[in-house]
């Protein structure tokens, strides 16, 4: 199965002309993030990418969420636009052969071995916890160190279960330390973008880990599994000989990604 792969595309920071499908695609799989907002980012997929007539699998990403109640049921709204959500409420889909296990996934502030100055920065500086709410009052740094692990398990739960063909697991949210910008240096950030599912990914070995949210392009192996990232991100302002203009937040992102199952 040939999987096309994109995430974080903000489509409301910067228009997005999409590509031509790549030849010989399958399934189509965004890692959350379309847009701020689970409407705008259904109604793009829904106008964009479910017309190409190819299942279009999606996660939901922390913008996502902005706007809204963080145990609103989204289900119903992407089913209407044609798009599949793995949640935790749907975590598992077989499509064509292939198993695709899922969810946000969110972090669970470990990853620097600092939960609490992991915490502090992520209050401080996220948007999330300005723009996402969970019944009367604004999210917590724990709400989501506690959906992390629900999901989590949900996801790690699913990986055993018998199936004859390849696992692709998706997420918004990155599994392991290598999607960060520097292994070595680890400083507060890193708790809000990743956790180290090492662990996890080496006992069950997916055939694949799609994930979003680090803003910069990723490629690499834990064990057997082929760990990916293609996210566009945000646009930016430059300058250049003609003046001003913009560029992609990374210019690795590649509109036509496809990898193989």
């Amino acid at each position: 199965m040939k999987i096309w792969v994109m995430s974080d595309l903000h489509i409301d920071v910067a228009r997005y002309p999409v590509p031509t499908t790549p030849k010989g695609t399958d399934i189509i799989v965004v890692a959350g993030d379309v847009a701020d907002g689970h409407r705008l980012s259904a109604s793009w997929l829904a106008r964009h990418l479910v017309p190409r007539g190819l299942p279009v699998i999606y996660v939901t990403g922390n913008h996502d969420y902005y706007g809204h109640d963080l145990n609103d049921d989204a289900e119903v709204l992407y089913a209407d636009c044609g798009v599949e959500l793995l949640s935790a409420n749907r975590p598992v889909l077989d499509i064509a052969g292939v198993r695709l296990i899922g969810a946000t996934l969110w972090t669970d502030y470990l990853i620097n071995g600092d939960e609490v100055g992991a915490q502090f920065w992520g209050k401080r500086s996220m948007p999330d916890f300005s723009a996402i709410d969970i019944g009367m009052r604004r999210i917590r740094p724990n709400d989501l160190a506690r959906l992390h692990q629900e999901q989590r398990d949900i996801i790690e739960n699913a990986l055993p279960a018998p199936f004859d063909g390849p696992t692709v697991v998706v997420t918004h949210h990155a599994p392991h330390p290598k999607s960060l910008r520097s292994e070595r240096f680890r400083d507060a950030a890193d708790g809000s973008f990743a956790s180290d599912l090492e662990p996890l990914i080496l006992a069950h070995q997916p055939k694949a880990w799609i994930h979003g949210h680090v803003h910069h392009s990723r490629d690499y192996r834990v064990g057997r599994t082929r760990v990916v990232c293609n996210p566009r991100g945000y646009s930016v302002p430059r300058r250049n000989g003609r003046g001003e203009g913009v560029s992609l937040e990374n210019p690795r992102f590649d509109p036509q990604l496809v990898i193989e199952v």
